[in-house]
């Protein structure tokens, strides 16, 4: 607008394309409109590329954004490191300075008069070798050089803005190509001085600029400063509690997709049905509008060709509503009576000339509901020219002398605003319902309280806290009147554009946020939507209520005002603000809301015109350290990944109602928040998701059930994209009429052992439940964010056991040593196998007396017995071994589903005493690690501070354990068996694995095939059974003596595979045919 007033006197506009201290304000749109206002007026445009021309494409950024300067000024890359000015640009303009295209040496000679430059750095023999040298090899490299580096810096600033958005720290990385810097509304000076003590310097400009030099470490390196930096300023006390340590518990049981489910199908309301009907009237009214306001001007709609400007000055449009006006041309060639062209309108036919009034009372008489609408329409439309011209101001048109009626009739009382106001109700009062605490509940922009009229009659103030914001305060005034009899409101000022802590606004303070009729006149959407999401709590909800298409009849009241056409997040609505349903739910998820739906469009209506949308802000918290750990394997390679694919498969024979199954599968998903988790792309966070919609197809298999096998086999060696996708697979595959198997395939990053049991469980149940059309009679479940709270939560209370474990390994660290069948590989492997054996029931029941005798468990007997082994085959006494710790158990929350395992490194000291005396002693270890389970092995690993060995899992190598898999199972009229996938890969050198099937006891050896042949693993399986059934037979046998009973077994091995080789030989012997010896001919 400044422009066009100073047309007259411009000779040049000066612009950096890109501010290098925003770039992020990346205005496309503006810089193709000013070069058309420059070209149309004959003023030379510059660009001011001199720190970043080159940088993010070889033809810059004229060639970025398609806008062709006449004057482009380069330098710091052109270069190469020394001093350099560049000025490059049309013959018009440099032949001024160099006389035109002509060559010295020749007959040649400048065309136009030259003048005169110098200066101690012009035209430097060294620098100018050096342009040519860059320009060259940036010629050479082409523009993918750009895109290599724009595409790095696109992932750090992805990565980096992860972390600070799943650490809710208000920073964001913005970058324009290779340029980047860190913006926030704090003062992050301290964090530049924690990077340079790391050895990270950005510059006293702060930006930061990635070259071809900086390799993937550099880029590694940065991120763990940035990291370090943030959490030693948290620390000191910057940037708030660290997500986990005080969010509160979810305080809406409901997701907005529920909400949506509870609510359809809708109806349309009795006065809408004729509104599409209505709506064409309406809009064909505002076009009479538009004709007789141009008319009123002076447009005799004579020029065939025009543009916008041209036509706004001639009509004598003021600068403030040339988009207006430009507005209104758009509605003319809706209606085919212009056309727009590259460089403005073209006219294709005279408008036909109609009285708007007469065509008001028609619309009036036939449409009575559209009062409100038709008000206002026609007190606006009567003095459109007046506005276009400055004569008259559009605010006392929609509030004449501070009156909100008119306003408040058509936010309040039309039909359509009665059908979007009553479904905010509707949905505000199920989220209130399902709450499980009394609520906070914002109304942003609430302005004539229309929406807000219908809210408070709905709520009991007892269970929630209203606040009533605006920027003006007149609405804020006229609102404390009109709501006075509700003594749970409050009213407050706040601008949702700005930071809400920059208006002295706490962070996540409020459970739902009411946004009608308001984001559309800020001018950055995301912006508003991020200030937004800062004030909702993790997992509340949003409802917004939004125009969804372009509508003429509010272009000629709203769109007077300048608020309108206040938008500059042109990249997201280029020319108009309302945007479509389809947009917003991009826009909302983009900027990380979930679970988005659309009313009443997902409820069964279409209704294209306005809409309310809902979704919620996500719950982030950060990874604890065991799944930290559990990431970065399965980043480090894919085998890796796999081995931490937990997959069970149940074998149903019977008639299966796959309905009920289904029904089953997806109410556990629902109960346990663990099934519904995904990880950041770069590891920092995990959300979990509202809801989680499985994909549960009934799956026909034909071929045999060996094929079956092979099949699930592929489908469990599939490795998950932990940051697109649940970590949850399931799929249900028929071999035969009533024989079905129902595969669950879930990454450990979500459950544990315990869990699987819990899953399998309740899954039954609840099948059971769905089969005989009951309620399932479940206790709810502990939510797994608890679970991450209280781990976050008692990080001060972990000395006691810091301290227990540092002091079991103060002296040494005894590393296990097997003999292995292969040399190690230098990089620890994944390829595994498994031998399974089952252990006789006689010695099973053997093993349940002697332990209850001993006053112990099972699971004790049987670990002492493996430490044996592992003595007898290591020669050492001294070693760890891991052992398993359910953190459910340690809690109290048994029906807890998540990664909740902590491996305890129990160190094993083995001595000249008698087994029972041993078993004593390792019960009393056992218990004291179990005592002190809640510190993390990864931070003991870190404290240890150990050597790291790459061809081998840190201290851990061999981990022993014992379940109850699959025991008890009952699904209706099903007969049920567990099987337990094995994925292929292995996370140790060895898994000793013992699991109760009724009264017998399945001993699985998982190893390492890189280390171990199969025969090796069936021979020390062999010993641990010969061992189990020596010490019950003879408990008071010293280990001294046990390692005789070694001996006598060797001996007894090696005589049977004397006398089966023997045997072997003597059955060759018998197959051998004799046949006689013939003589030589002539002999």
């Amino acid at each position: 607008e400044r422009l066009y007033q100073h047309e007259q006197d411009l000779a040049a506009v000066l612009v950096e394309p890109v501010p290098s201290r925003r770039p992020d304000i990346q205005p496309q749109a503006f810089w193709k409109q000013l070069r058309e206002f420059t070209r149309k007026a004959g003023i030379a445009l510059i660009f001011d590329e001199v720190l970043l021309g080159f940088r993010i494409h070889p033809g810059g950024a004229q060639a970025w954004f398609g806008v062709e300067a006449d004057l482009v000024a380069y330098g710091k890359i052109v270069g190469g490191g020394l001093p350099i000015g560049v000025v490059a640009g049309k013959a018009a303009y440099l032949n001024a300075i160099d006389g035109g295209l002509w060559n010295y040496g020749d007959a040649s000679y400048p065309e136009a008069e030259k003048t005169f430059f110098a200066g101690t750095f012009n035209k430097n023999h060294l620098g100018m070798a050096a342009a040519r040298a860059v320009l060259l090899a940036l010629k050479q490299r082409g523009p993918s050089l750009q895109q290599e580096l724009n595409d790095r810096t696109a992932r750090l600033a992805q990565r980096l803005n992860a972390y600070f958005t799943g650490q809710q720290i208000p920073i964001e990385l913005v970058h324009f190509g290779s340029l980047f810097r860190f913006s926030s509304s704090e003062n992050i000076d301290l964090l530049y001085y924690h990077l340079l003590e790391k050895g990270v310097y950005l510059w006293e400009g702060r930006n930061g600029f990635l070259s071809v030099a900086h390799t993937d470490e550099d880029l590694e390196f940065l991120i763990a400063a940035v990291k370090a930096s943030v959490e030693e300023l948290r620390d000191g006390g910057f940037f708030g509690d660290r997500v986990g340590e005080v969010v509160d518990s979810l305080p809406l049981t409901i997701a907005p997709s529920q909400i949506c489910a509870r609510l359809a199908p809708l109806t349309v309301p009795p006065e809408l049905e004729t509104y599409p009907n209505a709506f064409h009237h309406l809009e064909k009214l505002s076009l009479a509008w538009v004709v007789q306001a141009f008319g009123k001007m002076g447009w005799q709609f004579e020029e065939k060709t025009f543009s916008t400007p041209a036509l706004a000055k001639q009509l004598g449009v003021v600068p403030s509503h040339y988009r207006l006006c430009d507005r209104l041309l758009e509605i003319l060639a809706e209606e085919g009576i212009l056309r727009q062209t590259q460089s403005g309108w073209e006219l294709l036919q005279v408008p036909e000339i109609s009285a708007p009034q007469t065509l008001a009372k028609t619309v009036r008489s036939e449409f009575p509901q559209l009062e409100a609408e038709l008000s206002l329409l026609n007190r606006c439309g009567a003095e459109l020219a007046s506005v276009l011209r400055g004569d008259c101001h559009p605010l006392q048109l929609l509030f004449p002398q501070g009156d909100l009626t008119a306003a408040t009739n058509l936010y309040q009382r039309s039909p359509v605003a009665r059908m979007l106001n009553t479904l905010v109700a509707k949905v505000v009062s199920l989220a209130v319902a399902s709450a499980n605490r009394p609520l906070r509940i914002l109304e942003v922009g609430a302005g004539t309280g229309g929406t807000t009229s219908y809210l408070l009659p709905s709520l009991n103030g007892d269970r929630v806290e209203y606040t009533f914001s605006d920027v003006s305060p007149l609405f804020l005034a006229k609102a404390q009147q009109r709501f006075r009899d509700y003594p749970f409101v409050e009213y407050c000022t706040l601008d949702i554009e700005r930071d809400p802590s920059s208006q002295n606004i706490s962070p996540h303070q409020y459970d739902i946020i009411v946004a009608a009729n308001v984001l559309h006149a800020t001018e950055n959407l995301r912006q508003g939507l991020k200030h937004i999401r800062q004030l909702l709590v993790p997992g509340g909800l949003l409802a917004i209520v939004e125009g969804t298409m372009r509508q003429r009849w509010l272009d000629l009241i709203f769109g007077l005002t300048e608020g309108w056409w206040k938008f500059t997040d042109t990249d997201v609505r280029p020319s108009y603000p309302l945007l479509p349903a389809s947009q917003w739910r991009t826009l909302l998820w983009e900027t990380g809301f979930r679970d988005i739906c659309v009313l009443p469009e997902d409820a069964g209506i279409p209704f294209p015109q306005q809409s309310v949308t809902i979704a919620c802000s996500p719950r982030q918290f950060p990874l604890t350290k065991a799944q930290q750990q559990l990431w970065v394997l399965a980043q480090l390679q894919k085998q890796g990944s796999i081995a931490y694919n937990e997959s069970i498969r149940l074998e149903l024979r019977g008639t299966l109602q796959v309905a009920a199954l289904q029904q089953a599968l997806q109410q556990l998903v629902h109960r346990h928040e663990a099934l519904r988790i995904r990880i950041s792309e770069g590891g920092e966070a995990q959300e979990i998701l509202p809801t989680l919609t499985l994909n549960l197809p009934l799956i026909e298999v034909s071929e045999a059930r060996e094929k079956a096998a092979e099949w699930v086999q592929q489908q469990v060696r599939q490795p998950f994209n932990l940051s697109q996708e649940p970590l949850l697979r399931v799929q249900i595959l028929q071999l035969r009429e009533n024989y079905h198997w129902l595969v669950l395939t879930v990454h450990h990053l979500a459950i544990d052992g315990w869990s699987i049991d819990v899953i399998l469980r309740e899954l039954g149940e609840l099948y059971s439940a769905y089969c005989q059309q009951v309620s399932p009679q479940l206790e709810t479940p502990v939510p797994f964010s608890d679970y991450l709270k209280a781990q976050f939560n008692q990080r001060d209370r972990l000395a006691e056991d810091k301290a227990y474990w540092l002091a079991e390994y103060a002296d040494s660290v005894p590393l296990l040593s097997l003999p292995t069948d292969f040399p190690r590989p230098t990089v620890q492997t994944y390829s595994g196998r498994q031998e399974n054996r089952l252990i006789e029931l006689s010695c099973c029941r053997q093993l349940q007396g002697f332990s209850q005798q001993q006053g112990c468990t099972l699971f004790m007997v049987l670990l002492a017995c493996f430490n044996l082994l592992l003595h007898h085959l290591s020669g050492q006494t001294e070693f760890a071994v891991g052992i398993s710790a359910a953190g459910q158990l340690a809690l109290g929350w048994k029906n807890l589903v998540g990664y909740c395992v902590n491996v305890l490194p129990l160190r094993c000291q083995i001595a000249g005493e008698t087994f029972v005396d041993y078993l004593n002693r390792l019960q009393k270890t056992a218990l004291s690690a179990y005592e002190h389970q809640n510190y993390p092995l990864s931070e003991l690993l870190d404290e240890l501070n150990l050597k790291r060995d790459p061809s081998r899992p840190p201290l851990i190598s061999v981990l022993f354990n014992w379940d109850k898999f699959g025991e008890g199972l009952r699904f209706s009229q099903l007969n049920v068996k567990a099987v337990d996938h094995f994925s292929g890969a292995t996370k140790r050198d060895l898994t000793w694995n013992l699991t109760t099937t009724g009264e017998q006891l399945r001993l699985t050896c998982t190893y390492n095939t890189d280390l171990f042949k199969p025969e090796t693993i069936q021979d020390w399986s062999d010993r641990y059974e010969f061992l189990l059934r020596t010490v019950v037979e003879n408990p008071a046998i010293t280990l001294t003596a046990i390692e005789q009973h070694w001996q006598e077994l060797d001996q007894r091995k090696q005589r049977q595979n004397e006398q089966a080789l023997e045997a072997t030989k003597r059955q060759k012997l018998k197959r051998v045919t004799r046949k006689p010896i013939q003589g030589r001919e002539g002999s």
